[in-house]
């Protein structure tokens, strides 16, 4: 499993950028959350996926990312120049690491859940949980626990998409 950092630090794409965080409690769980401004990058990153093709980060792109204590999951939602939403991305994970308040970290367990711009949920990310179970870097609970989660986050997400939009976008504009 691979531990990520809410500043990005390990990722060699960025290449300037800035970051704020601040405490929040969305639906009453308290954590922190951030915006990592991006003003240079070595390539923009294009993801291709069952949704479409997107660009994802680049100049002027924002990444608004909120983390909550105890809870299994990771979310960062992705703005362009334009201040137009892109989409939400939820990593499944182990609940996230406070021991650096300003940096927050998390594992990630593979599995993730994309929030579109035009409202659609898409799972993403099965077949490398189904590989790390296989090669024995998770273990079956763990394989179980991603799964669950995922299962759990997509029914919460169903009756709460508009709600999700509208708090990743009231942060990224006060955070602007």
């Amino acid at each position: 499993m691979k531990t990520k950092d809410m500043k990005r630090t390990a990722w060699k794409r960025l290449l300037e950028k800035t970051y704020t965080v601040r405490d929040c409690a969305p639906w009453g769980h308290p954590g922190r959350e951030s915006a990592l401004h991006i003003y240079k990058v070595t390539a923009p990153l294009w993801v291709k996926e069952g949704y479409g093709e997107i660009c994802i980060a680049d100049v002027g792109h924002t990444w608004v990312q909120v983390a909550c204590q105890g809870q299994p999951y990771w979310l960062t939602a992705m703005f362009d120049g334009q201040d137009r939403f892109l989409q939400i991305y939820f990593d499944i994970a182990r609940p996230p690491c406070f021991d650096d308040r300003d940096n927050p970290t998390f594992e990630d367990l593979y599995l993730d859940v994309v929030l579109t711009s035009d409202r659609q949920l898409v799972t993403m990310d099965r077949e490398e949980l189904d590989a790390a179970l296989e090669k024995g870097d998770i273990d079956r609970e763990t394989y179980d626990f991603a799964l669950q989660t995922c299962e759990k986050l997509l029914r919460w997400l169903e009756g709460h998409k508009a709600e999700i939009v509208e708090y990743v976008t009231k942060v990224y504009t006060e955070m602007k």
